[in-house]
């Protein structure tokens, strides 16, 4: 019977270990916009938006026909001299700081600002524009921009093109509706789990110090079972967390990205480099885990191992005692 109970126990120590892994690696990440931010650099963020932004510009428009076909990696100098990595880190701590405060509901609007980056872009053709022939030349080629006069108004098409491309990209992106319909309840839910989580391994513990109450050896040996079992379990979702996570986290923020601003090509660029975010978010936040379960197991493996010594010197002590001279 005290088999069974403890087995039982043991089940349950495991499932809630589970849900207090997920709520800690979910809520420890989602208020760390330092680790954010790394997910952004090492997933190659500012790249994807590099490449977006230059799809963006140099997509064909009927409404402004350039004079030739226009230099792809001219553009792309361009737009990255732009999209630093400094600039990039303030947004997302910038966005990350304005997302904290619509879950908390002491904001309404998660603002991605993106006039700066606009005017940036502005000033980087202005600064073109200073050097007309040589700047047409690096666009369209020498052949196009043979004289003054041609460089001069291939430019302008130039200017024209990028006006364009710039005006279909909003000033700002607010995110507040889709952080406010499922942040703030799903970290209450997270909270919500972690606290029951953390009161039933408690209660778990309380129950087998109970069963096993009049051998100290078999309740330590429980134990560490129930924290290895429990540590081996949440090692092994990972890799499933990792993938359902990824899904549903970047197919959200390809769907937040593509009603605000883009289209075409340059949609799908952003998508690929969302998801490529979103796999490496779900990464950073689950690769957190090996720090806390890796302990925790060595800790099983200890309770267990002792347990262990400590029943066979309970089991020995009759014969030790019975051997000893009177």
């Amino acid at each position: 019977m005290r088999a069974i109970a403890s087995f039982i126990t043991l089940v349950a120590f495991a499932i809630l270990s589970l849900a207090v892994f997920v709520s800690v690696t979910v809520l420890e990440y989602a208020k760390d916009s330092r680790a954010l931010v790394a997910s952004a650099r090492s997933s190659g963020t500012r790249q994807a938006i590099v490449d977006t932004l230059t799809e963006h510009v140099v997509a064909d428009d009927p409404t402004t026909p350039l004079p030739s076909a226009i230099n792809r990696e001219a553009v792309r100098a361009g737009i990255e001299s732009v999209v630093t990595e400094e600039w990039l880190d303030r947004t997302i701590v910038s966005i990350h700081a304005a997302s904290g405060s619509v879950v908390e509901q002491t904001e309404d609007r998660a603002v991605v600002p993106l006039h700066e980056l606009k005017q940036a872009v502005v000033v980087r053709f202005n600064v073109l524009e200073d050097s007309v022939e040589s700047s047409c030349q690096s666009l369209f080629g020498q052949l196009v921009c043979g004289d003054a006069e041609t460089a001069a108004a291939s430019m302008r098409a130039y200017r024209l093109r990028l006006t364009r491309a710039l005006e279909r990209i909003p000033d700002r992106i607010d995110l507040g509706p889709e952080v406010r319909a499922v942040a703030p309840p799903t970290i209450r839910l997270w909270r919500v789990a972690l606290g029951v989580a953390i009161g039933g391994l408690v209660a778990c513990l309380v129950v087998t110090l109970a069963i096993h109450r009049r051998d100290a050896g078999r309740a330590l040996q429980w134990f560490g079972l129930e924290l290895v079992v429990a540590t081996l379990l949440c090692l092994s979702v990972v890799g499933a967390a990792r993938f359902v996570g990824e899904h549903a986290l970047g197919q959200r923020l390809v769907t937040a990205v593509e009603s605000h601003a883009l289209s075409g090509e340059s949609s799908r660029i952003a998508a690929r480099g969302i998801r490529r975010l979103s796999a490496q978010i779900v990464a950073d936040a689950t690769r957190r885990s090996w720090q806390f379960l890796l302990p925790v197991g060595a800790v099983g493996l200890t309770f267990l191992f002792a347990g262990r010594a400590r029943r066979r010197q309970e089991r020995e002590l009759p014969i030790l005692d019975r051997a000893a001279p009177a």
